[in-house]
Parts: C-alpha cells; sequence; structure tokens
C-alpha cells in the first residue's frame, strides 16, 4: 500500500510545473521503486538483509525472483534512470529538466 501511495503522489507532484515540483516527483518515483524492491525482497527472502547499494539491491531482487521462478525485475532500465536523476538532484543540484 505505501508503495502505490508513493507512486500516486509522485504522478501528482508531476502534472505540477516547477522545479520544485519535478525533484518532489523525482524523490516520491524513486522511493517507491526502491521500497517495493527492498518489499519484493523481504518477500521472497525473509531471512536476507536488502543490500545497501542500489545496483546490489537490483541484483538481489533479480535474483531472488529467478530464484522463485518469476522473470526479471520489469522496467529496470527505466528504474535505474529515474534512481540516477534523483541522484543527480538531491546530490549535484543539478535539476530536472520538464521532460525528464
Amino acid at each position: 500500500m505505501l508503495t502505490k501511495q508513493l507512486f500516486q503522489h509522485a504522478i501528482i507532484m508531476s502534472s505540477h510545473f516547477g522545479t520544485t515540483s519535478r525533484i518532489l516527483a523525482l524523490v516520491s518515483f524513486d522511493l517507491s521503486a526502491e521500497t517495493g524492491i527492498r518489499t519484493t525482497i523481504s518477500a521472497i527472502e525473509p531471512a536476507k538483509t536488502p543490500a545497501d547499494g542500489f545496483q546490489a539491491l537490483l541484483q538481489q531482487c533479480d535474483d531472488a525472483l529467478a530464484k522463485s521462478g518469476f522473470p526479471p525485475l520489469p522496467d529496470k532500465a527505466n528504474i535505474q534512470h529515474v534512481h540516477s536523476l534523483r541522484n543527480d538532484a538531491q546530490h549535484k543540484a543539478k535539476y530536472p529538466k520538464a521532460d525528464e
């Protein structure tokens, strides 16, 4: 439920104009994706602690999914793109463009 609410919040923020709204949308989209990934890992392998690094987390999720007979994480390229944009905004003060 939290993941869905974060995603819906991001949708709302992304429809507003302005740099601050775009940054808040990015943060919410990224947090939604990461929360969903961590939840997936915890649901499939409850004894495992989710990885700290984002790339390691994605790999851990794909490994857990594969072990359980599921396909890999969908739309991984876009998840990584949003994470990269969020990192740029948060750590480099690089504001996202309206089309990002």
